[in-house]
Parts: structure tokens; sequence; C-alpha cells
């Protein structure tokens, strides 16, 4: 959801950046609400991807590490929030982390393989 908008931020003059990137962020909650009305009438699960750092956080004034979710919606709106990293080389494990959850504290992590077959735990 992020990636289109994010190409348009980045190509705003840096004067404009905050308010750039604030219009569309203003987009990215109504169809993210739009996303969970529709998941909630069909009864399924909705899952939105986003890059974990992003360029965009310093046009919004926050540090360039910071996790950028997307808007305010981003951050309220979606019941589970995780992380993935890369724990190797070929890019196969990663560590998934819990950023948000409704009965879980932050922080916890496992690992898991991402191959041909899916995602398995790496237990």
């Amino acid at each position: 959801m992020t990636s289109i908008y994010r190409g348009i931020v980045l190509r705003s003059d840096m004067k404009f950046k905050a308010s750039t990137s604030g219009l569309y962020s203003g987009k990215l909650d109504l169809q993210l609400s739009t996303l969970r009305s529709i998941a909630v009438d069909w009864k399924c699960p909705a899952i939105v991807t986003s890059w974990p750092i992003s360029p965009m956080s310093e046009a919004m004034g926050s540090k360039p590490e910071q996790d950028f979710i997307g808007g305010r919606a981003f951050g309220f709106l979606p019941k589970t929030i995780m992380k993935l990293e890369a724990t190797d080389m070929k890019g196969v494990i990663r560590r998934v982390i819990l950023k948000k959850h409704r009965s879980k504290p932050p922080g916890d992590s496992c690992l898991i393989e991402i191959g041909e077959a899916g995602i398995k735990d790496t237990k």
C-alpha cells in the first residue's frame, strides 16, 4: 500500500515533503479503513505490508531508523503488527518480532524459514 505513495513523497520538493506525506498518510488511513471494513464484512483476514524503514520518516521529521507504519490508522486499526528481519546472508531465515497484539506483549519473537513450500518454524 505504501510503495505507491512513497515514490510520490520522495520525488516531491524538500519544502513540500512534510505536507505531501501528511496528505498521502490520510489517503492510506482511508484505504486501510476501507480494507478493514471489507475484511469484516467478508469475515476474512487482510494482510498489509509496508517497508519497515523508510526515507519518508525523515520527511515527516522522525529518525530514519524509526519504523514507518503509514499514518495514524496503521498504528491503531491493525490487530497485529509484526516486523520481519533477515538473519542470514541468503535471506531465507527471518526473525519475526511482535510489535503489537491485543493480548501479547510486544517484543516476543521467533525464527521462521521462507522457502518454496511456504513458511515454517525453524524449531
